[in-house]
C-alpha cells in the first residue's frame, strides 16, 4: 500500500487517539505524587491539545465558525499550557505573555478569516505557525537551557520538541507556498506530518517521563550523599571521598588534608538561643567553609558541631593557612540573632595523608588529636598534627 493510498482521516484519528492516551496516562502518572506535578501539568495540556485536534477531525464542509475557533484556540493554548508544565519542572515563574500573545494573534486570525479578511492558508499558517513557534520555545528550554541536574532526560526531550517544530515549520512553508492549506487534504506532506506527530507525541511523552524520573533518582541520590541540615556531604560520602584521595594518591604518590572544625562552645550557644537558631548556625558555617576552600575541596559533616574539610593535593602548611582563613572569616561574619551580632569561633586539627595515617581511621586520628590540642590551647586557633 502506498502513502497516497492511506485514509487521512484514520491517520489523523490515530494522532488523536496517542495524543489524548499519553495526555490521560501522564496526568495519572503525575497524580500520584506532587513531585511530578509538572508531568500532570504536561498531560492536561496534553488533553487540551487532543481535544483540538479532535475538532479539527469532525468538522464539517462548512467550517463552522465556532468550531474552528474553539479548535484553534485550542491547539495553541494546549501547546502554551505544555511550555508552562516545563516552566514548573524547572522551578521557574509560569507567566508566560509570549503565548499569551499567540493564543491573541490566533483568535483575531480566525476572526479576520470568518468575514474574508484574511485567506484560510492564511489562517492555517498562523495556528500552525504558532504551535512551531511554541514547540521551539520548548526546545530552546529543554535543550540549550537543559538544567544540571538530568541533563541527559531533558536534551533528548528538547531534541523531540526540535524536531517537532521542524515538522511545524515546514508546514508552514508548505501552507504558504500553497501546497498545503488543509491538513485533512490527504496529501502526501499531509500523510507524512500526520505520522510524524503520531510518532513524536510517543517520544516526547516518553521523554518527560524519563525527566521527572532522572530527577528523582539524582535527587534521592543527593539524598544518600549529603546532610539533610546542612548540605554538606555526610560520613559516608566523606569516606568515599577519603578513598578516592588515597588511591590517587597511590598511583602519583601525591598527598592530601585531612581538616576537622568544631564549633566553639556551641552546647552553651545551642541552649541559650535555641536548637533552630543552633541549626542555622551549622547552615552558615558551611556556607562560609565553602566560600573559603577550593572548589575542588570536600566539605562535609563529620557529626554533631564537628565538620571536615579534604583538601586535595596539598601540603600540611598550606592546608593550615586555608584552614586558619577560613578560621578568620567565621570569626568575622559571626552570626546574627534577632537582629543582634554573636561571635562565633572554630577550633580547627590538620593531618595530612601519608605523613599522618595511611587508612581513615589513622587520619582521623590524627586530626582529631590536633583538634583536641587546639580546643586546650584555648579554642579558636589551628593546629597542624
Amino acid at each position: 500500500m502506498s502513502l497516497m493510498a492511506l485514509d487521512i482521516q484514520t491517520l489523523f484519528f490515530s494522532a488523536v487517539t496517542v495524543s489524548f492516551t499519553a495526555g490521560v496516562a501522564a496526568i495519572y502518572f503525575g497524580s500520584q505524587d506532587m513531585s511530578y506535578r509538572s508531568v500532570r501539568d504536561w498531560g492536561v495540556a496534553t488533553v487540551v491539545m487532543s481535544l483540538g485536534l479532535a475538532l479539527v477531525a469532525v468538522r464539517n464542509n462548512t467550517e463552522a465558525m465556532v468550531g474552528v475557533l474553539i479548535a484553534s484556540t485550542l491547539l495553541v493554548y494546549g501547546m502554551v499550557l505544555m511550555y508552562r508544565s516545563l516552566l514548573v519542572y524547572r522551578h521557574e515563574s509560569t507567566r508566560d505573555m509570549p503565548g499569551l500573545i499567540l493564543v491573541g494573534i490566533t483568535i483575531f486570525t480566525v476572526l479576520l478569516w470568518r468575514v474574508d479578511i484574511v485567506s484560510l492558508g492564511t489562517r492555517t499558517a498562523v495556528v500552525s505557525g504558532s504551535v512551531g513557534i511554541i514547540m521551539w520555545r520548548c526546545a530552546w528550554l529543554m535543550g540549550i537551557r537543559a538544567l544540571p541536574s538530568a541533563r541527559c532526560s531533558q536534551r533528548f526531550t528538547g531534541a523531540v520538541y526540535a524536531i517537532y517544530a521542524l515538522l511545524q515549520t515546514v508546514r508552514v512553508i508548505a501552507v504558504v507556498l500553497g501546497s498545503s492549506e488543509d491538513v485533512l487534504a490527504g496529501g502526501l506532506l499531509d500523510i507524512l506530518y500526520m505520522q510524524g506527530i503520531t510518532a513524536l507525541w510517543v517520544l516526547v511523552t516518553l521523554g518527560v517521563i524519563w525527566m521527572v524520573v532522572e530527577r528523582q533518582q539524582e535527587d534521592l541520590l543527593q539524598m544518600a550523599m549529603n546532610d539533610p541540615l546542612t548540605g554538606a556531604l555526610n560520613r559516608n560520602a566523606m569516606l568515599s571521598s577519603f578513598e578516592h584521595e588515597r588511591s590517587r594518591c597511590g598511583r602519583n604518590q601525591g598527598n592530601f588534608a585531612v581538616v576537622m572544625f568544631d564549633i566553639d562552645h556551641f552546647k552553651r550557644f545551642n541552649d541559650t538561643y535555641g536548637h533552630l537558631t543552633g541549626d542555622a548556625v551549622l547552615q552558615g558555617l558551611v556556607v562560609t567553609l565553602r566560600e573559603v576552600v577550593r572548589q575542588h575541596d570536600s566539605v562535609g559533616r563529620f557529626g554533631g558541631e564537628e565538620f571536615m574539610v579534604i583538601m586535595p593535593d596539598i601540603a600540611g602548611e598550606v592546608a593550615t593557612q586555608v584552614a586558619e582563613r577560613a578560621r578568620q572569616a567565621i570569626q568575622e561574619r559571626g552570626f546574627v540573632v534577632k537582629g543582634q551580632r554573636v561571635e562565633l569561633t572554630v577550633s580547627a586539627g590538620v593531618a595530612v595523608f601519608p605523613d599522618n595515617g595511611q587508612d581513615w581511621d589513622e587520619l582521623v586520628s590524627a586530626a582529631d588529636s590536633a583538634l583536641y590540642n587546639a580546643k586546650g590551647s584555648g579554642r579558636n586557633c589551628v593546629v597542624l598534627a
